[in-house]
């Protein structure tokens, strides 16, 4: 989901999805975009143009409308239902941010080497325990941003794995990163007996990738940057409710992995 807000003289505000083109000057709407429901474009004031991409039809949306979008097929216009679009970020409590301190890694294999700006190197595992979160409180959504930057030896892209995995009492429950496999791309696998799941255009090499996993939903989406998220480039589910307790940063035999940064935040909002 989605909030969009323009004022000024700046000129018009273009969003995309793959089903949509969403085109407005000074108006504010909203947006849920999922692969495997329709887009929704809700307009709370002025107009937006929107137009699908697979047909080229073009609708002008006014306050109090909700347009639905198919891969396929017309557009569907109707009476907004008054859902309402966080219009900011919310109230996020920050687990894991700042230095790399050596101390509180524990490392399983290999001899990474951990500064306080960075932690590298070639088939090494490091664990971090997450903080105690207090389970009388209902976190809504963990944001994970990993900024991965060149190894100054081996590649991130192998035939093996490198990324961050995410771990509820000692089984892995998530992975971010390269998987195993010659895809040469950034990837999402949930662990659940599914194939791994990879975007429709490979997205490749270092770079800050941010995921979004929603407790309540079990959705999890990988953007690619930092905050503002964009459009996600891989999506999938975990059981709802999963929880982690702990992560891992690491490469297989022949990979590399070196982090600059990892900044892990939750909402209760």
């Amino acid at each position: 989901a989605g909030y969009f807000l323009l004022g000024g003289n700046g000129g018009g505000l273009t969003v995309t999805t793959p089903k949509l083109t969403a085109v407005d000057s000074g108006t504010e709407f909203g947006m849920e975009t999922s692969p495997e429901q329709p887009d929704e474009v809700h307009v709370i004031s002025g107009q937006v143009r929107v137009v699908s991409q697979a047909g080229g039809e073009t609708v002008t949306l006014t306050a109090g409308d909700v347009a639905r979008i198919q891969a396929s097929g017309p557009i569907v216009v109707a009476p907004s239902d008054g859902r309402s679009f966080a219009s900011r970020l919310g109230r996020f409590s920050s687990l894991v941010s700042g230095r790399f301190i050596r101390d509180q890694w524990r490392i399983e294999y290999g001899n990474p080497s951990i500064t306080e700006q960075r932690i590298e190197g070639v088939n090494y595992a490091a664990y971090l325990r997450l903080p105690p979160q207090n389970p009388e409180v209902d976190a809504t959504v963990l944001l994970a941003t990993l900024e991965v930057g060149k190894a100054a030896d081996g590649e991130f892209h192998t035939d093996g794995w490198a990324g961050m995995s995410f771990f509820n009492k000692g089984v892995e429950v998530l992975f971010v990163g390269d998987s195993f496999g010659s895809k040469a791309t950034w990837s999402l696998d949930v662990k659940q007996r599914i194939p791994v799941i990879v975007p429709e255009r490979p997205l490749i090499g270092p770079r800050t990738v941010t995921l979004r996993y929603d407790y309540r939903s079990g959705g999890v989406t990988l953007h690619d940057g930092g905050v503002p998220l964009g459009v996600p480039f891989c999506s999938g589910k975990l059981p709802v409710g999963t929880r982690f307790d702990e992560i891992r940063l690491g490469a297989s035999a022949g990979a590399a992995l070196a982090v600059k940064s990892l900044h892990i935040r939750s909402s209760s909002d």
